[in-house]
């Protein structure tokens, strides 16, 4: 243990004496482990560990495919729900949920909030204890009892004004009452709700429940997934028989974890982050080890005069990677600072709606000791390679040639394989970079068919006891559209379910007259204005009118996509449409009912930025029984300057309607859609920006090194007449062609490993020749200016000075 300290007290001192060397490795090492800490952090909080539910790893959703057409269902009506438990033998336990908005009233105290109606079993399976009160249980939804409820901790400050008195309390729930009994963790948000209501999906009434809920299993601990997804599939046949129309006549069950379908595609883009940061910590590495043996063969001398002591070559090679432990113990400190920091930024910045409302990104549990351990073990291997280069040889030697002797065996060799792997893993960054940004210009440029700008959204959240019926619906949609076009400041105002590119209600279309089968697509019930306020230019035929929709006439308009591939370039003015599949949400009249076709809007897009748009049909809002619609206003000036004038119109035409999430929609449509793609493309860039600095640096300091060992050589050379261009090619020449190299292995590379990220890039091809080629040249000039640098200053000293002061 003496012997230990004693070498890292000579380690400690070595470091301090050659701050040149020491402060830019801690810094390398800082900056890569804390770019690799913070996305590992990033990586198991999302992907590993993100729910605080007991047993959430082995939780999923199921999912029926339609095979025909490619669509995916994963909500149930009731009676599916329970068929699929009946067949759930290799679970735990089913949860069911259903999300609904609802109006919490107390008093004067009104709000509008995400409700989600729980299984009764739904608390005990998940075993999170409430911070206050206590949570539901199975006899909270047994006939004669009193109706429950439990709020989010963030509710509970909001909405209750953080008052503990509020429990016990009853509370007008979606216009029923309902007692409080419990405040639960800021993390639990189950189905992303504020608060839940339990209910027995078992009794009778609730099989006449037209709402469709969303399915979890919980697999026991000793069966296999594939255990559980047929104990599904067989729920599913007699969940077909139960409700035909809900599947097709050929469909495929599917099971998806808990966090993939929160997470979705973006655990691919985790990925990414995570090679990236990766890359970073490489390129730090082997920074550290071109700074750790120039400073090595500064030291050969002082190696040389140990040996002739009697030191062992294991002892000089261990007080090396020594000396590289304590820069990287050093690194691991800066790297908790620059992981901290790191992930105070990735928090603030991580796009909406994508990840778990659970989520708790930080640095503790395992996320750093591993962090660190990685840290060092790396650092080993980059300080024992140099290490054994530097000490291979004639150490005696070198001592009786008065110490002249720069550099061991192979000494060269590592110094440029070192510059090639910084300059290839630096081009890998920029190229990823290069081509996520690409894709983002292209994916932001997408026409989205409706005009965006200066439109202020906002969701209004209706008492379902005094909305009972479509045409009460619609008769709310008109008087609000009326009292907001005649407010200062507005030009024109509609309502509907959403906006582009978001869909509506998924479907299955006929076609009077056509033999064949129904066809799948999209709904949206709009009001007449609609059209207008985005600016969706009419194709064919008219838009309905207000006066069609008060007086409920089922007529229909669709978009150009449904004319040209179902009605295949006949007229589809005055042919009729008929619904079919899911209808939850509408309020048809009489059985499988019919529209006249009596428009065609041009296409808006209606599936997402990317997808193409789908065959779709818009319809009056007075066929809804959602229990809300989207309120649209076009302004004259910014949108948000709007939101108090808004929210007052729609009070005054109903005072118990209450609004939810209100934004522009230019800044909804961007945190959807497009903060996702922009998150990583910030990350990328910034890791790039970093690894191309080190990689600068450790250029810079290759060459420098070199400059500085033939400082008299090139005094000699300039004194003779040699120019400062010769003299510059003849420092750097060689780490130009060393850089020109790794760029073109480093092209290569990224064309070999472009298939394996290809899915992170839309719009372009992991082979774009423009940006690779941009890519190899920026990484190139970068890689060439800091090996220009130290050889243009030696050039331009002057011989004289350089031979003085080696004399002196």
């Amino acid at each position: 243990m003496r012997t230990l300290l004693q070498a890292c007290a000579v380690s400690l001192r070595r470091l301090a004496s050659r701050k040149r060397t020491s402060v830019p490795a801690v810094v390398a090492f800082s900056l890569g482990i804390g770019a690799a800490t913070a996305m590992f952090g990033v990586y198991y909080n999302i992907l590993i560990s993100p729910f605080p539910y007991k047993g959430s790893s082995r939780m999923a959703t199921p999912i029926v495919n339609d095979l025909g057409n490619g669509k995916k269902r994963s909500h149930f009506a009731v009676p599916e729900v329970l068929e699929f438990e009946r067949a759930a033998q290799s679970s735990d336990a089913l949860l069911a949920f259903l999300q609904n908005n609802a109006i919490v009233e107390y008093g004067n105290t009104k709000d509008a909030v995400m409700g989600n109606e729980v299984s009764a079993n739904t608390f005990a399976v998940l075993g999170v204890a409430p911070v206050m009160g206590r949570a539901p249980v199975v006899e909270d939804t047994q006939p004669g009892a009193e109706p429950v409820f439990v709020v989010s901790y963030k509710t509970w400050q909001k909405v209750m004004a953080a008052d503990p008195a509020a429990l016990g309390r009853k509370y007008l729930v979606a216009g029923k009452p309902r007692v409080l009994i419990g405040v639960m963790p800021p993390r639990f948000a189950w189905g992303a709700a504020d608060i839940w209501q339990p209910i027995d999906l078992h009794s009778p009434e609730r099989l006449k429940d037209r709402g469709l809920y969303t399915i979890v299993a919980v697999r026991k601990p000793g069966a296999s997934e594939s255990q559980v997804l047929a104990d599904f599939a067989n729920g599913a046949k007699q969940a077909a028989a139960r409700v035909p129309k809900a599947y097709p006549e050929r469909y495929q069950v599917e099971m998806t974890a808990l966090v993939d379908q929160e997470v979705g595609e973006f655990r691919k883009t985790v990925y990414l982050l995570i090679a990236g940061a990766g890359l970073l910590l490489l390129i730090a590495c082997s920074n550290v080890a071109n700074l750790l043996l120039a400073q090595a063969i500064e030291d050969r001398r002082d190696f040389s005069l140990r040996a002739a002591m009697g030191a062992s070559r294991f002892s000089l090679v261990m007080q090396f990677v020594l000396d590289g432990v304590l820069l990287a113990l050093l690194g691991c400190l800066g790297g908790l600072a620059v992981s901290w920091v790191l992930l105070k930024i990735l928090v603030s910045r991580l796009p909406e709606m994508t990840f778990p409302a659970e989520m708790d990104i930080g640095i503790g549990g395992p996320v750093f000791p591993i962090a660190c351990g990685i840290a060092l073990t790396v650092s080993v291997l980059a300080s024992l390679l140099p290490a054994v280069h530097i000490t291979g040889g004639n150490l005696a030697g070198d001592l009786a040639g008065g110490g002249r002797s720069t550099r061991g065996p192979g000494v060269g060799r590592l110094f440029d394989v070192l510059v090639l792997n910084q300059v290839i893993l630096s081009l890998l960054l920029l190229a990823g970079s290069g081509l996520m940004l690409r894709s983002f210009l292209i994916e932001t440029g997408v026409p989205l068919g409706a005009r965006l700008d200066r439109i202020l959204w906002t969701w209004t959240v209706l008492p379902p006891e005094r909305y009972t019926n479509g045409a009460q619906r619609g008769d709310f949609v008109h008087r609000v559209v009326q009292k907001l076009r005649t407010s200062p400041g507005v030009v024109g105002a509609g309502a509907g379910q959403g906006g582009p590119p978001m869909g509506g209600i998924p479907v299955e279309y006929s076609i009077s007259g056509s033999e064949a089968r129904p066809f799948a697509g999209d709904l949206q019930l709009n009001g007449a204005s609609y059209f207008e306020v985005l600016g969706i230019p009419l194709v064919a035929g008219r838009y309905y009118t207000e006066e069609d929709v008060v007086r409920q006439r089922q007529y229909a308009v669709i978009n150009q996509t449904m004319a040209r591939v179902h009605f295949r370039g006949e007229n589809p003015l005055g042919r009729r449409i008929r619904l079919a599949g899911p209808r939850t949400s509408l309020n048809l009249p009489g059985q499988d009912p019919w529209f006249e076709v009596i428009g065609v809007a041009a296409d808006v897009k209606n599936a997402g930025v990317r997808e193409d748009v789908v065959p779709g049909a818009y319809l009056p809002p007075s066929f809804s029984l959602l229990n809300g619609f989207g309120v649209f206003i076009r302004t004259t000036g910014e949108p948000l300057a709007a939101i108090d004038r808004l929210r007052r119109d729609i009070r005054e035409v109903d005072s118990g309607v209450m609004t939810q999430f209100t934004d522009s929609m230019e800044h909804w449509v961007d945190a959807f859609y497009f903060a996702r793609p922009r998150f990583s493309l910030l990350l990328l860039s910034a890791f790039t920006g970093i690894g191309l600095l080190i990689t600068s640096v450790g250029v810079y300091s290759v060459v420098a090194f070199g400059v500085a060992s033939r400082l008299r050589e090139v005094a000699i050379r300039k004194a003779l007449g040699a120019s400062s261009r010769h003299l510059v090619l003849a420092l750097a020449g060689r780490t130009f062609l060393l850089v020109g190299a790794g760029v073109g292995a480093g092209y290569i590379l990224t064309v070999v490993l472009g298939r394996f990220v290809e899915s992170q890039f839309w719009g372009v091809s992991p082979y774009e020749p423009k940006v690779l080629l941009s890519a190899a040249l920026a990484t190139f000039l970068i890689g060439a200016a800091a090996a220009l640098a130290p050889s243009w200053r030696a050039s331009r000293a002057e011989p004289a000075d350089v031979l003085r002061g080696e004399s002196s």
